[in-house]
């Protein structure tokens, strides 16, 4: 849509010039209920860069405000691509019927997880085709969540099963917004917070807002809650975010438009006095920077006296690391193997 824009504004002129957009996104095969719902997160740079020509320097063009028009352009646009590839891929027929889908797992689970997660559908025994319980509000709570849904037509549009969401726009300087934005597209399906494991065995999960018929949380029997969770897992080389257009790893204009903060402390190179060499690709945080970026915790802090901790020496040979772990009374050779064991699984009662 951003490349069709500024080729209509006039930004891109002459047979060498090229409008780059950008953008990254996560794929998330889950909803609220834990149930398989494959959508994407699409974070798309409000506007394109253009070059003259090859290798030369970008210029940043942005887009003008969305209208409801565009976004169903767009959808549409969406859903004429994706069938044309499943159709391609021979998993959509071309009359509309549904084509056997369970090519490849003939001897797997998986199908059936897939389907009884769809469904709401409990996956133990006799009560397979039975409906996981529900929690619901009070007749009249559920007014709070309407107020909460988005009216088709604000940037928003719907059709043939397919949806698009284009009501947020985070501004170029409100980086705190950015990265709230993003953690909210990355995060993960279950929240710790939410789930509960009752007295009776069955597992509580409730939803962050209830839905519009009320229903605040589901209650998973034991089997049936680790069934959600496996139809959830991606499959083998399966890349859950991607970068596009001039955000892509081989993209000759990332270099150009991907901010990098200057390093505070000068490189091994620069610190021996000898030229430095290209840059490495981006900016690289210290482990202790990651545990406090992601889980806040604060490695570096001594817990006795409050102190920062700093790395004396790295030791990697062998006989110094026996010697050393002697010395601390700590063992030197590694834990024995446990032997492999079967399947608990063969060890129930049904």
């Amino acid at each position: 849509h951003h490349v069709r824009v500024a080729r209509a504004a006039g930004h891109v002129l002459g047979p060498e010039s090229y409008a780059h957009p950008g953008a990254v996104n996560f794929l998330q095969k889950f909803g609220s209920a834990l149930q398989v719902n494959p959508h994407f997160h699409a974070l798309v740079i409000d506007g394109v860069y253009v070059t003259e020509r090859p290798g030369a320097v970008p210029t940043f063009h942005p887009a003008p405000p969305l209208t409801d028009l565009d976004v169903a352009r767009v959808q549409a646009d969406a859903q004429a691509r994706i069938e044309r590839v499943l159709r391609a891929r021979g998993l959509l027929a071309r009359d509309g019927a549904d084509p056997e889908l369970l090519e490849g797992y003939e001897d797997s689970a998986l199908p059936g997880l897939w389907s009884a997660s769809l469904l709401s559908q409990t996956v133990a025994g006799d009560n397979s085709t039975k409906k996981v319980p529900r929690l619901v509000e009070r007749e009249g709570a559920s007014a709070k969540r309407e107020a909460l849904e988005l009216p088709r037509g604000a940037l928003v549009a719907s059709a043939n099963g397919y949806s698009l969401h284009a009501a947020t726009r985070i501004e170029a300087d409100d980086r705190d917004a950015l990265e709230r934005l993003i953690r909210y597209m990355a995060r993960p399906p279950l929240a710790q917070g939410r789930l509960m494991l009752r007295e009776d065995g069955k597992v509580l999960w409730n939803l962050r807002r209830p839905w519009r018929d009320g229903t605040r949380g589901f209650v998973f029997d034991p089997l049936t809650f680790i069934g959600r969770l496996a139809a959830l897992v991606p499959h083998v080389r399966e890349h859950q975010l991607t970068y596009h257009g001039c955000l892509a790893p081989a993209s000759p204009l990332r270099d150009h438009v991907v901010l990098r903060p200057p390093s505070s402390r000068p490189s091994r190179c620069e610190a021996a006095g000898a030229a430095p060499n290209q840059p490495s690709g981006g900016p690289k945080f210290s482990w202790a920077d990651l545990m406090m970026r992601v889980w806040s915790k604060d490695v570096l802090r001594c817990p006795r006296c409050g102190s920062r901790r700093v790395m004396l020496a790295a030791i990697s040979d062998g006989p110094t690391i026996a010697r050393l772990l002697a010395h601390l009374g700590l063992p030197t050779e590694p834990l024995p193997v446990a032997p492999a064991r079967e399947p608990p699984q063969l060890d129930f009662a049904w």
